[in-house]
């Protein structure tokens, strides 16, 4: 979890700047659930609206734990595929300059 990010933030709202929630990202929730670690009611604090409105969005936006290990193990998968796609052509790029 990331606090410095979530303390700086915590510091810009002590000093006058306001964070809408409605007007946030689905990007930006993406952010602040799954890479920054953030829990629901770290981002209700910052952006003042109560923890069920932020559990509400990232269940209508789809973005909850379930669908992270999901999507990791998807991106993994693929990166695998990707490995032996380049190791092949490798493997059929010298056996054509030894010919």
């Amino acid at each position: 979890m990331s606090l410095w990010f979530y303390d700086e933030l915590k510091k810009r709202k002590q000093e006058g700047e306001v964070f809408d929630f409605r007007k946030i990202s689905d990007k930006q929730l993406m952010e602040l659930y799954w890479i920054q670690g953030w829990s629901d009611r770290m981002i209700a604090e910052i952006y003042d609206c109560s923890v069920s409105n932020v559990v509400h969005k990232r269940n209508r936006k789809n973005i909850t734990y379930k669908n992270i290990s999901v999507q990791l193990s998807e991106r993994l998968e693929l990166s695998h595929q990707a490995e032996r796609v380049r190791q092949l052509f490798q493997q059929k790029e010298s056996t054509h300059q030894e010919n």
